[in-house]
This record gives C-alpha cells, sequence and structure tokens, in this order.
C-alpha cells in the first residue's frame, strides 16, 4: 500500500481527522492534506516530527520500506492511560455554567493526556461537533496561550460569572492583555477576554466524533 493511502487508514483508525493532526502538529490543514494526498513527499525534518508525535518509522516515511510503526506498536494509542471524562460541558456557545460539578463521570483510555470533555453546540463547526468530546492537555499559564489554537477557557465575567467554553484564540485589538476567543463558525461572533479573567485554560489536541464513541 502506498505511504499516504496507509497513512490515511491508520488515522482512520484511530479517530483522528486531518484537522485533529493539524492541530497537535500546530500546521495548517492544507499541509496535512498535501501529505495524506500524496500530494507531497516527507522531507527528513517531515519525517522526524511525525515519528517523534505520533510514532511511526521515520525510514517507512521516507522510503516506504519496513514497518509503519516504530517497534510495531500503534503511534497513536502506543501508550493508553485511564483519563478522567468530565461531567462540565465545555459550551461552543459562551453559555454559563456550574464549575464545579463532579468531575467523575467516566473514565476513557485513551494516549497520555489530562482529559476529555464533551462538547454542547455549534458554534465550532466544522471544526468541532455538537457531542464530540474534546482531549485535552492543562495550559500552565493564561500567557502560555498561542493564537490560532483551539482551546478550553474557563474565565470570569465583569458581573463574576463563571464561563467554560471551547473556542479559537486570536490576537485581540485591545492589545496584549487580552485574547480574543473566536467561533470558527461564520454564524456566530467572538469576545475579547482580559488574561486576568482567566481561570484555567486548555489546549485541544484532538477531538473524538460522537459517532465513534
Amino acid at each position: 500500500m502506498e505511504i499516504y493511502k496507509a497513512l490515511q487508514e491508520h488515522f482512520k483508525k484511530a479517530g483522528m481527522s486531518q484537522i485533529a493532526i493539524a492541530e497537535k502538529l500546530g500546521v495548517s490543514k492544507a499541509y496535512i492534506n498535501a501529505l495524506l494526498s500524496g500530494r507531497q513527499r516527507f522531507g527528513k525534518r517531515q519525517a522526524e516530527i511525525w515519528s517523534e508525535t505520533f510514532g511511526l518509522s521515520k525510514s517507512w516515511l521516507l522510503t516506504g520500506e519496513g514497518e509503519m510503526l516504530k517497534d510495531n506498536t500503534s503511534s497513536v494509542q502506543q501508550t493508553e492511560y485511564e483519563i478522567p471524562l468530565l461531567d462540565l460541558d465545555a459550551s461552543a456557545g459562551f453559555s454559563m455554567v456550574n464549575a464545579s460539578g463532579d468531575n467523575n463521570r467516566r473514565m476513557l483510555t485513551l494516549p497520555k493526556c489530562d482529559g476529555a470533555i464533551p462538547i454542547v453546540g455549534n458554534s465550532m463547526l466544522p471544526t468541532i461537533h455538537d457531542g464530540d468530546i474534546a482531549v485535552f492537555d492543562m495550559v500552565n499559564s493564561p500567557s502560555s496561550i498561542r493564537p490560532d489554537g483551539v482551546y478550553i477557557v474557563q474565565y470570569n465575567d465583569d458581573e463574576g460569572d463563571t464561563h467554560l467554553t471551547v473556542k479559537r484564540v486570536k490576537h485581540s485589538p485591545k492589545g496584549d492583555a487580552y485574547i480574543r476567543l473566536s467561533a470558527d463558525n461564520p454564524e456566530y461572533g467572538y469576545e475579547d477576554v482580559h488574561l486576568q479573567s482567566i481561570t484555567r485554560v486548555a489546549k485541544v489536541l484532538y477531538t473524538i466524533n460522537k459517532l465513534s464513541y
């Protein structure tokens, strides 16, 4: 099987979309599409990154020879952990939620990460669908947030209400003390949030389609 076809099948079985792969690598979906469609070949540096990130064989990516996976293990599920599926719905529509609920609804078996959370709403379509599960790593500080990534953000508004939302982060015209939480769905808008109002933030690594669980 050609390299790109084998990769398509591999990530399909792992439940990772091209958008999820692009988010994990911090690159564009167009770049991922070019590699997975065979329109672009892997270079040495690209092969190193994919090998380190997904456990794929560097030699196989470059030549197509040998085993696809390092040590013949699954690249996405090479090490699995019991990960908590939080009982808080991360709103995809800036709705207010109670941030002190029970966080132990059930466990998922996933590659190492900090947790997972169900997504409610359609503001992140077509990137994230209502009912999808977002797998995330916690971010140490709001100042570590990088533009164009998708994040789960908990923050307090001027009236002291707590909000939990999943949005794409962009630069805010209000300055470096703010971030803009923007919807991917053009029918929804954005909100500029002061970094000091953010109480918790996590980077979305990838999503699990609601039809696969």
